[in-house]
């Protein structure tokens, strides 16, 4: 026979769960994760959309996966501007010669082949909207492409051979 458990137990637990959710609460209110104002659009972010974490270097970001032809095509066009700690992750089938271009892009981007091992292979720093029409490429084969704020890559200290973790 089980026996219930005893309401010393029943108030630890339940100590516990407030502390937990107070303390991200907390974290999240004073801007510990940077980009975010409140829980709400942290775990919107991160848990409720199509949103991978991804940790480039040392960074965490949330990015924004792109998977089909269509969404690869239209990428970032139109849109204002990315959150800090945050980009878009162009994926494909299989590694290729992918490349990007600016078109009706509004903001400059740093850009980042990944290959199939989830090593950075090349990078394309501060992108800008009027070198539209050219088109950047990696001279190595990639099967990610990730799409960041411009400057990200200086301030990140990203180089070549870095692994990015797919979380």
């Amino acid at each position: 026979m089980r026996m219930p458990a005893s309401p010393t137990k029943k108030w630890t637990l339940l100590v516990l769960k407030v502390v937990f959710f107070f303390g991200l609460y907390f974290v999240l209110s004073f801007n510990f994760v940077p980009g975010y104002t409140t829980i709400k659009d942290f775990f919107q972010d991160t848990f409720m959309s199509n949103n991978r974490l991804l940790v480039v270097g040392t960074t965490v970001i949330t990015a924004e996966v792109v998977d089909t032809p269509e969404d690869r095509h239209r990428g970032l066009s139109g849109r204002e501007r990315l959150k800090p700690q945050s980009g878009m992750l162009f994926v494909f089938e299989e590694e290729g010669d992918y490349g990007i271009w600016m078109k009706d892009m509004l903001f400059p981007l740093d850009i980042i082949w990944i290959n199939s091992h989830h090593e950075v292979v090349y990078f394309k720093e501060n992108a800008t909207p009027d070198s539209y029409p050219q088109t950047f490429q990696s001279p190595k084969l990639a099967s990610y492409v990730l799409e960041v704020p411009a400057g990200f890559v200086k301030e990140n200290l990203i180089k070549i051979g870095d692994i990015v973790d797919f979380k």
